[in-house]
């Protein structure tokens, strides 16, 4: 349904948030990277991210609501199921917004500047392959693209 739907990574964010939607993020992210370099255990910067598609925070005195889901369509009449999650998040928004965590406008504002100057950030090999989403991980491609030949590891 929401194919499109992105999620905010908030490992980096300067404040907590409240979460109303959140990922569950792969447990085997880090597969690959743990492959490349002799990883045996998790490597907590790419596991278990804390990823979410729906929170609010305090910004000065407003509130921000972030939602990150593909709720939009050419014509929205069309998917009763987005225009069912359309219509009760906007009914919900007054709920959405009571939080008791909160950012000051600086320091926030400094925040996006660090996110706009850093730009996007890259996935790895292994995360790039799932964002693709076209073919199992284990399939050959994957592991070409990542130059890696499982029958030289120890």
């Amino acid at each position: 349904m929401f194919n499109d739907a992105y999620q905010v990574n908030l490992d980096s964010f300067p404040t907590k948030v409240t979460e109303w939607m959140w990922g569950v993020d792969k447990p085997v992210r880090d597969r690959m990277k743990g492959l490349v370099f002799n990883i045996k255990t998790f490597i907590d910067e790419d596991t278990l991210r804390n990823f979410s598609h729906l929170f609010a925070v305090k910004v000065g005195k407003g509130t921000l609501v972030v939602c990150t889901l593909n709720l939009s369509l050419d014509k929205p009449a069309c998917d009763p199921v987005i225009a069912n999650v359309s219509a009760a998040i906007i009914a919900a928004l007054p709920e959405l917004a009571k939080t008791d965590c909160e950012i000051a406008p600086e320091a926030f504002r400094e925040y996006l500047k660090g996110v706009q100057t850093k730009g996007p950030s890259k996935e790895d090999t292994m995360n790039h392959f799932w964002e693709i989403d076209d073919k199992l991980v284990e399939d050959t491609l994957f592991w070409e693209e990542a130059n890696l030949d499982l029958r030289k590891l120890d």
